[in-house]
């Protein structure tokens, strides 16, 4: 649908985002990378390949500065739009439009506000210290967002206290005819933190997700700088603790397909020129109203499918539980061994658990954690940690109960995993020996893994870099390349002792290997940087 080709689209929108970040520079407004444009940042330097858009985000404070300010000074042929600017606009967080282009999207299809080629600009919202009252106004967002948003509807699964809270708003709305009266007690409630001066996290504002993600006040109130497609920008001063909350641990791995892009664009004819064409002949107020009222019908059907939906894969999910229960108790057996049949019955039910529909539905089974222990010990010991990670995410996710003392062991241990790969991600010496030797106490099994030997490599190769010795990189990154021969962080270092060492041929062999079939996006920059000119 797009007249655009991506690399002419990449450009403008970067240079869209130095625009906004200048203007905003220039009013004392503090505005960062954030979400998928962070993430290309971190794991990319510059645009994620697949993505369409850029991504930024600014405090609650500094969103009613960039109003202040766009009163007093907008830019020519600029606008920023969002349902308090334009109330019939679908989205809260703001949009920073260029007026001079086309781009037609959910947000823009039905010509009620100014559009155009934009960046996202996602807004932080303080959070009540009060935990109840944290959590209601997450969920009046939520709520706020679905009844105020008259074109998207958000299928995926919410917590239960969201489909209660949007169950009686639609009752009531239904009963009374009172919308807006139900959405501004919402929107009262969501911003309730506003006014707390003790507040210590905030919540993100962006649309289509199941539950919010918190900051830390620190995440978005202290900053350093990322470059971004060779430029420097704002970013949280602990990027990586952003992005792995955001993301999840699996953040540096690249997705298995990327998604569709649907939307009209075109850099040389202005939107409302495009739309008055057809728009002019539409009753539009009278549509949105219609639309409204389909949109509270839609989202009634979901609370009904949602339940409809969440039974038939419980029942699913309790046929394992009785399988697990006819082999009695967890103790009775260790992994060393386990009979064929549970052997089978751990690999199915790990498969089931994790795959998309439980997750989406975010169902548990209810799995005694005497048998959730051992599973995550089973993916531990083949050192599938985000399978074990899913599989943990989704027990403490969608179950209010607290977890074993035996669970919460290897929750640390896997966290550990995840701290330790960040922490030579940022290239944290000191970390990654304090990790490192934390892990050796913990656990002699991932202290003898792929990734435990991959960080000690790592601390070679740094010491090697200063001493410029890397005999010493070669011979350890082949004793362990030996012992995890599939592993591309241990060839890495080993090209890198190779290229050192004056053998760039087998140095490049292994790079191509690596690049062939390794998806971990920051290794591969490693790579980039280290062998760019030849690859």
């Amino acid at each position: 649908m797009s007249s655009v080709i991506k690399d002419e689209k990449f450009n403008y929108l970067f240079h869209l985002l130095i625009e906004f970040d200048k203007y905003c520079c220039n009013h004392d407004i503090d505005v960062m990378l954030d979400r998928g444009t962070l993430l290309g940042a971190i794991r990319h330097r510059g645009f994620i390949p697949w993505d369409y858009d850029l991504d930024v985000s600014m405090t609650w404070a500094n969103y009613q500065k960039l109003l202040d300010a766009w009163k007093h000074d907008p830019l020519p042929g600029r606008e920023i739009v969002n349902w308090e600017l334009y109330p019939d606009y679908p989205s809260f967080f703001l949009r920073y439009i260029d007026k001079t282009t086309t781009e037609i999207r959910r947000a823009s299809a039905w010509d009620v506000a100014p559009a155009g080629m934009s960046l996202d600009v996602f807004i932080l919202i303080p959070l009540p210290v009060d935990t109840e009252e944290a959590k209601l106004a997450q969920d009046s967002y939520i709520v706020y967002f679905e009844l105020m948003d008259r074109i998207k509807l958000n299928k995926r699964t919410r917590e239960k206290s969201v489909l209660k809270l949007m169950k009686s708003c639609l009752q009531e709305i239904e009963q009374k005819d009172n919308r807006l009266e139900v959405c501004e007690r919402l929107k009262a409630q969501m911003l309730k933190g506003v006014s707390d001066p003790d507040y210590t996290h905030y919540f993100l504002t962006p649309i289509g997700i199941r539950k919010l993600c918190i900051y830390d006040r620190s995440d978005a109130d202290e900053f350093t700088t990322i470059q971004f497609e060779g430029r420097f920008f704002k970013a949280p001063l602990d990027y990586y603790h952003v992005i792995r909350k955001e993301y999840g641990p699996g953040w540096r791995y690249f997705p298995a397909k990327a998604d569709s892009y649907p939307y009209i664009e075109n850099l040389n004819i202005p939107y409302s020129i495009y739309m008055h064409d057809y728009m002019q002949y539409f009753e539009k107020q009278q549509i949105l109203s219609d639309y409204a009222a389909l949109k509270d019908a839609e989202l009634q059907d979901l609370l009904v499918h949602q339940e409809a939906s969440s039974t038939i894969y419980m029942l699913e999910l309790e046929v394992f539980l009785a399988r697990f229960a006819s082999f009695g108790k967890a103790n009775a057996y260790n992994l060393e061994n386990l009979p064929e049949e549970l052997g089978t019955l751990f690999n199915e039910y790990i498969s089931y658990q994790i795959s998309a529909k439980p997750r989406y539905w975010n169902l548990w089974s209810g799995l005694d954690d005497s048998w959730l222990e051992m599973l995550l010990q089973k993916l531990l010991n083949k050192a599938e940690y985000l399978k074990a990670s899913a599989l943990l995410d989704l027990r403490v996710g969608a179950s209010t109960k607290p977890l074993s003392q035996a669970v919460q062991t290897k929750q640390i241990r896997l966290n550990r995993v995840f701290d330790l790969a960040t922490a030579e991600d940022c290239k944290d010496v000191a970390l990654v020996i304090e990790l490192l030797n934390e892990i050796d106490s913990l656990d002699p099994l991932i202290s003898s893994s792929a990734v435990a030997d991959a960080a000690r490599l790592f601390l070679i190769a740094e010491e090697a870099e200063k001493t410029g010795d890397y005999a010493a990189l070669k011979m350890k990154a082949e004793a362990a390349l030996k012992r995890f021969p599939e592993s591309p962080e241990i060839m890495f270092f080993l090209a890198l002792a190779n290229r050192r060492c004056g053998n760039e041929a087998d140095a490049i062999v292994l790079v191509k290997q690596i690049r062939k079939t390794s998806n971990n996006g920051t290794l591969l920059l490693r790579i980039d940087d280290e062998w760019g000119d030849l690859l």
